[in-house]
């Protein structure tokens, strides 16, 4: 308990609360784990509760018109999600997964709504986050529209590797069609180019991590013109 409590001081929703009001906070909520793999909550269910990590890694992801889905985020300990569900009557617009055994903090929508008259701090905190969540969108858009492909791989290889949610080794875990749906590319675009990249030198790639050589690379790779 103590060290969820410690991971949920570093959460922004509850910046600002006191460490006594950060602990009924940890108490009014319920604690959920999930294993690898399973669903938190499917996009379009209705959005009854938010979440925030306290350890383990979620992914957010939305289904395309394609049929594809396309990975919105990676978030980690003491991010929070599903902040929609204070709103009433909405859906969720993007599927949770587990990505590693999780331990959540649940809260019902409407029992946060009434948290905020008692902390008024919390509505301001999660108005900032709500805003931060959309920007991270638009971002998204606008990178598909006017970086290339191998400009997305490289901004999505090094946003992993800047998260500080490493392996012991200093590997990104992920595989190659989670970083194509992140990058609104396909497996063989992916493969092709860290191909390209390990000849270079610049990192090297398994089935399901990257290890990186040469950070400088992507970087200059990212900021030249498309």
């Amino acid at each position: 308990m103590t060290h969820h409590i410690e991971t949920l001081a570093s959460c922004p929703l509850v910046q600002g609360l006191s460490t006594e009001g950060r602990k009924h906070f940890y108490e009014q909520g319920h604690i959920r784990r999930y294993a690898p793999n399973e669903v938190v909550f499917y996009e379009s269910d209705p959005a009854d509760y938010f979440f925030i990590i306290l350890s383990g890694q979620i992914e957010m992801s939305k289904q395309g018109e394609n049929g594809n889905s396309l990975i919105i985020k990676r978030c980690h300990p003491a991010e929070c999600i599903a902040l929609i569900a204070v709103m009433r009557n909405m859906n969720y617009p993007l599927t949770a997964k587990a990505m590693e055994d999780c331990t959540l903090l649940a809260w019902r929508g409407l029992d946060f709504r009434h948290e905020i008259e008692l902390y008024p701090v919390l509505g301001l905190n999660a108005m900032d986050i709500v805003a931060n969540k959309f920007l991270h969108v638009q971002q998204l858009y606008l990178d598909v529209n006017h970086l290339s492909v191998e400009q997305r791989i490289a901004k999505a290889v090094l946003r992993l590797e800047e998260s500080a949610h490493l392996t012991a080794e200093r590997s990104i875990k992920i595989s190659r069609q989670q970083l194509a749906e992140m990058t609104s590319s396909t497996i063989y675009t992916v493969s092709r180019t860290l191909a390209q990249w390990e000849k270079l030198g610049w990192l090297s790639s398994e089935r399901n991590r990257i290890l990186l050589h040469q950070k400088a690379a992507l970087v200059q790779l990212l900021a030249s013109k498309v």
